[in-house]
């Protein structure tokens, strides 16, 4: 974060590290993280720091305080597993149920296509031409890109496919990792298997 902390997720709780010292943030000192499993953090343009707990949602850290995102977790359900922040700073949330985005405190389903056979989002990321690519466990990856107001998905590739990172490179290539299925590179319409 921007104060100069290093922040980990864990199984047993959040970890801060200054330095020289780590401190947990677990059950004994944060009710709210009672048994969490943290799949995903991230630091917003403001400094905020957003923390995703598989069970318990979304949380952030914002003046020294901890405090649930409320309007995510409401339209959201089951497990959570990822979140991005876009060039427009909205902030989208990935989940067993679907996605969310977060924009001047107003929180929206964003729609993803009806035939992919699970709403479950695991990866997230906004390429370098504004594109919003969402990797799901079993449906492929996803394309979503704004449309006037609303926002379209369309199923784009490697369909069966369970997705758990998505990386763009400084050439633009997209990388694409696998639960079973390795390593994929997507570059100039070709995919290459590692």
């Amino acid at each position: 974060t921007p104060d100069g902390y290093l922040w980990l997720g864990t199984e047993a709780g959040l970890v801060r590290f200054d330095g020289i010292k780590f401190e947990v943030f677990g059950h004994e000192n944060l009710p709210g993280f009672s048994g969490a499993i943290l799949n995903d953090l991230m630091t917003d343009y403001k400094g905020t720091l957003w923390i995703v707990s598989q069970i318990n949602g979304v949380t952030c850290l914002r003046d020294d305080k901890f405090e649930i995102a409320a309007e995510v977790c409401r339209l959201l359900s089951k497990e959570y597993w990822c979140i991005l922040e876009c060039s427009d700073h909205s902030i989208w949330v990935g989940a067993n149920t679907g996605i969310c985005r977060l924009s001047g405190g107003n929180a929206t389903l964003v729609p993803l296509p009806e035939y992919i056979p699970t709403r479950t989002v695991r990866a997230l990321l906004e390429d370098r031409n504004g594109r919003i690519w969402a990797g799901t466990q079993g449906g492929g990856l996803v394309l979503i890109q704004k449309n006037g107001d609303e926002y379209e998905s369309q199923p784009f590739s490697l369909r069966g496919m369970e997705i758990t990172t998505l990386f763009e490179d400084r050439r633009g290539a997209l990388w694409v990792g696998t639960q079973e299925n390795g390593l994929i590179r997507y570059w100039e319409d070709q995919y290459l298997t590692f």
